[in-house]
């Protein structure tokens, strides 16, 4: 049994425990578990943007974008695609750049 294999089976094991526990359907928890990941995930993000120059707004904006797309493959919005490609080699130097964002930047 490989690591990811482990990792997906651990993942379905916790939601069906949270399930039987709350009360709430496994969908629920899977969504709460990917919000869960994107309230951790942000934060460590914006701190990254911040440190290679990106104004502090700036960075909660993009780093959101870049939080959500990792958790829920949500593409970002007409203004997060703005400020994504403004500030792209920002994104690059603090190692978050997703190439599957590229097909999501505003021309």
């Amino acid at each position: 049994m490989n690591c990811v294999t482990t990792i997906q089976e651990n993942t379905v094991t916790r939601i069906s425990t949270i399930a039987r526990i709350e009360g709430r359907s496994r969908q629920e928890i899977k969504q709460m578990l990917l919000r869960r990941r994107v309230r951790r995930t942000r934060p460590v993000y914006w701190r990254q943007l911040v440190e290679v120059g990106v104004p502090i707004d700036v960075a909660d904006v993009i780093a959101k974008a870049i939080a959500q797309y990792d958790a829920v493959r949500q593409t970002p919005n007409s203004y997060q695609q703005h400020l994504i490609s403004e500030y792209c080699r920002y994104i690059c130097r603090a190692n978050l750049w997703r190439s599957q964002l590229l097909s999501f930047q505003a021309s």
